[in-house]
């Protein structure tokens, strides 16, 4: 979308806004209305602190949780409501809350651009004392500190957010329940705040072309060796050397470059042969002058001790990603422990998550690209976020490269950044923003009269969450551009030649074995089926109305 369609939306958006105001004669009736019972499903629930935050609650109450047999449950009995459309992990015990301070605005987007808004509220069994005593305590505790509770499992991050203690004494309910990536959360806030675009980067026939050394290059006297190591997914730390072939060291910016590398482990020791897809320094160059706009992420489905060899080669000095922050931006999808490589997700990729880890699909509220020769590797939820890159694999008989590529990428990576970062690039994050902190908002202060609301805004948020994540995708932000080929392709790849590679680190299971004939390249383009600009401002617009209607609808509830 360009700056000067954006500064138009921004425009219609606030004249939209304002005849919606001026035509409602009336206000509707309150969400928060009707019996107390209310209709939401509800059960009870133990809310079990940890040590920590038990201690906490002590010292602000002045007491301490209710006194209990070594053989009774331990925890805050409360009463919880829910719907259909809460995760199911909130309806168990809620274990380990730890005292966090967390950016319920970034809470609020993140959980509104996945379609979600609270999941649940903790209130008061009817006829209880003791606990909802406690409870109220807590929520003050949490209130006056600003700060959250925070229950970490394999499936969700459960975070409990305090209404304000004066309103939850009178309708006793206490908290806002959400179902998150905490990880993701707090990066998103980060990528917000820097006005930063996460930028995930994948290896083989994107970057480079690997393959088995088998001869001799690899053990040559002339080559300068350079030692280091690399870590296996379960941590062991492996011995390993890589070193530039005589000529390519000094590449120009568009030039080939090849290096070797190798490792042992176990007994065997693995060699390799990298070809370093023309135009890497130029890229590499462009990613170093502008690392506050970019957060690099390194992503593949190779081994992680390949994986970290092959970058060590790539980005010498660790200048792109620092070496102390790899544990937290290098991964690799196929661990010792699976049998094959898993999918790419955008938890995984900006590693907020394991392979092993069992999240629902989770969007990130930010900015996002993926830069991959195949968006098959991602599963589907994720593939609008991918900028799909000419596959390079010249030791496949593939075609030459002139470096055009990689300047395609840099050249989309910066009108990417332009649109989501840039100025007026911000509307749909602000858009956003507005809307998940009016419904936050008035959960916490506004009274409820049922905890019916809980589905009113969960409704509300499914419905504007897709059309504000949808904004800042790949394809809807680069349309039918989302893609990165070579500008004088003479020829495609040809698909009767299936290519040898070590699959037991490049991800694809056993040991060498023929991969699958790949697509044309021209079936791969017409498989992005990206809107036309004209469909983009149309949609644009649909979206502005109904997000204007959504902040009406939320400013009332405010002020009920």
């Amino acid at each position: 979308m360009s700056s000067r369609h954006l500064q138009r939306s921004l425009s219609d958006s606030r004249q939209q806004l304002s005849r919606i105001i001026a035509e409602s004669s009336h206000r509707p009736p309150s969400p928060m209305s009707g019996g107390n019972q209310g209709s939401v499903p509800w059960g009870n629930c133990r809310l079990v602190l940890s040590s920590a935050a038990e201690g906490a609650y002590r010292r602000h109450s002045g007491t301490q949780v209710e006194e209990q047999d070594e053989d009774m449950p331990r925890g805050i009995v409360a009463r919880l409501y829910f719907s259909t459309a809460t995760h199911p992990v909130i309806r168990q015990i809620l274990e380990g809350f730890e005292l966090r301070k967390i950016s319920l605005p970034a809470l609020g987007v993140q959980n509104l651009m996945n379609n979600r808004g609270p999941d649940a509220l903790v209130g008061r069994i009817p006829g209880e004392e003791v606990h909802s005593g406690q409870l109220l305590e807590l929520c003050r505790l949490c209130h006056d500190e600003g700060l959250t509770l925070v229950s970490r499992t394999r499936d969700v991050d459960v975070v409990l957010v305090p209404r304000n203690p004066d309103v939850a004494a009178k309708d006793s309910l206490y908290f806002l329940v959400y179902a998150t990536n905490v990880k993701a959360v707090e990066l998103c806030e980060a990528l917000r705040r820097d006005k930063q675009v996460a930028v995930v980067l994948d290896l083989d026939n994107t970057l480079v072309d690997a393959t088995l050394d088998e001869g001799d290059t690899i053990d040559g006297d002339d080559l300068q060796w350079i030692r280091t190591d690399v870590e296996t997914s379960t941590g062991q730390k492996l011995e390993a050397r890589f070193a530039h072939v005589p000529g390519s060291e000094d590449a120009d910016a568009r030039q080939d470059r090849v290096f070797v590398m190798a490792w042992t482990r176990s007994g065997v020791e693995w060699r390799y042969r990298v070809r370093v897809r023309r135009g890497w320094g130029m890229f590499r160059a462009h990613l170093l002058d502008n690392l506050d706009k970019y957060l690099v992420f390194l992503c593949s489905k190779g081994k992680k001790e390949y994986v970290e060899l092959i970058w060590q080669g790539l980005d010498p000095g660790s200048r792109i990603i620092p070496r102390d922050a790899w544990y937290a931006r290098v991964s690799s999808t196929y661990p010792d422990t699976l049998a094959k490589a898993a999918h790419k997700t955008a938890l995984i990729a900006l590693s907020c998550s394991t392979v092993h880890d069992q999240y629902a699909e989770t969007h990130l509220a930010a900015p996002f690209i993926c830069i991959d020769d195949s968006p098959d590797t991602y599963e589907e939820p994720y593939r609008s976020s991918v900028l799909l890159v000419e596959e390079y694999s010249p030791s496949d008989g593939g075609p030459a490269d002139t470096g055009s590529v990689m300047q395609c990428i840099t050249d989309k990576l910066s009108e990417y950044w332009e649109a989501t970062c840039g100025e007026l690039g911000t509307f749909a994050w602000q858009a956003a923003l507005s809307f998940s902190t009016a419904i936050l908002g008035a959960m916490q202060r506004t009274l409820m009269e049922s905890p019916d609301a809980l589905s009113y805004l969960q409704d509300r948020c499914a419905k504007q969450g897709e059309l504000l994540w949808r904004q800042i995708t790949v394809e809807y932000v680069l349309g039918s551009s989302a893609t990165a080929m070579g500008f004088d392709m003479k020829k495609e790849p040809s698909i009767d030649s299936p290519k040898s590679v070590s699959t037991a680190m490049q991800g694809s299971g056993g040991s060498l074995s023929q991969l699958p004939h790949r697509q044309s390249l021209d079936s791969r383009k017409e498989s992005i089926d990206a809107p036309t600009d004209g469909e983009m401002r149309r949609a644009a617009q649909r979206d502005i109305e109904s997000l204007a209607d959504d902040l009406v609808h939320a400013n009332m509830m405010m002020q009920c």
